[in-house]
């Protein structure tokens, strides 16, 4: 037996009238009628009587409905969970963000992620002002840079304050005042000679003179690790320092010494996805409260 049939003796059974029970199927009562007679053949006794009050059940009709109720609850469960199954998010999504974005703010939070989408796989890149986002090596990127193409959504989520800080213990450097020329005299930490032309690495020069550049690393932890090792100050994000024990904003420093927008930027082919929309919705939650 088919489960239109069943669903059609379901519907007479409840509205009692073939009209009424082919409009709430949204069929025909030949149709309708078709169905229970092809039921009725094939379980071998009839279900239905005729009465002035519509299609009455049979005793045999009125054991069977419990069943083919529970059939039908059956079946709409399953299609529900069939319809969620559509819609979870699962698999590799590429993320390119700066590395003190994944340490400091991603990275502690993908328990929460992984929680609430047990089956999506965040895979994290660095240097993601030059993931091609087009090129799909990258699915979602947070920069703090221009968001790149027209072609892809981009969003600003707020600003990044920057700031020189300094191991608490380097009493020197806390105590330290601009001369004239508005220079900083105290060893600091800077960055490679390839990323010399960043706002970072240009604004540290600006202030500090590079007679006093005790060091330089290509990655924040990096210079971080530097600037303990050599109690030299280093241009730190405000989240990052305020996340950070033993460090201290040099007072002489001007504050913010540098701002930048950060962006959220989405590759137009994933935008809207379940996957992505997963991953948007938890870099956003995990921003927040940060920037503004």
């Amino acid at each position: 037996m088919s489960w239109p049939d069943i669903e059609a003796f379901i519907a007479v059974a409840k509205q009692t009238r073939l009209t009424r029970a082919a409009e709430r199927l949204g069929t025909s009562v030949p149709t309708l009628h078709r169905r229970i007679s092809a039921l009725e053949t094939r379980i071998g006794v009839p279900l239905f009587v005729r009465t002035n009050r519509g299609h009455g059940l049979t005793e045999a009709g009125q054991r069977l409905l419990a069943s083919a109720e529970a059939a039908q609850a059956a079946i709409g469960a399953f299609e529900q969970a069939a319809a969620t199954a559509r819609v979870l998010p699962e698999g590799t999504v590429r993320i390119a963000a700066p590395d003190a974005i994944v340490l400091y703010l991603l990275g502690p939070r993908t328990a929460a992620l992984r929680g609430s989408a047990p089956h999506l796989v965040p895979e994290f890149l660095s240097s993601p002002s030059r993931a091609r986002l087009l090129e799909r090596e990258a699915d979602i990127a947070v920069r703090l840079s221009d968001p790149g193409e027209d072609s892809l959504f981009a969003r600003r989520m707020g600003t990044v304050r920057f700031g020189l800080y300094a191991p608490e213990g380097a009493t020197s450097i806390h105590e330290a005042t601009l001369t004239a020329e508005g220079v900083l005299q105290v060893p600091w930490i800077g960055w490679t000679e390839n990323l010399s032309a960043i706002p970072a690495a240009r604004s540290m020069e600006q202030l500090t003179s590079s007679s006093n550049k005790m060091a330089a690393a290509n990655a924040l932890p990096q210079q971080l690790a530097l600037a303990r090792a050599l109690n030299a100050a280093i241009l730190l994000p405000e989240f990052v320092a305020e996340s950070e024990n033993g460090l201290r904003r040099v007072a002489a420093a001007p504050w913010p010494l540098l701002e930048a927008p950060i962006w959220l930027v989405v590759n137009s082919e994933v935008r809207g996805s379940p996957t992505a929309e997963a991953i948007v919705c938890w870099i956003e939650d995990s921003l927040v409260t940060h920037f503004k």
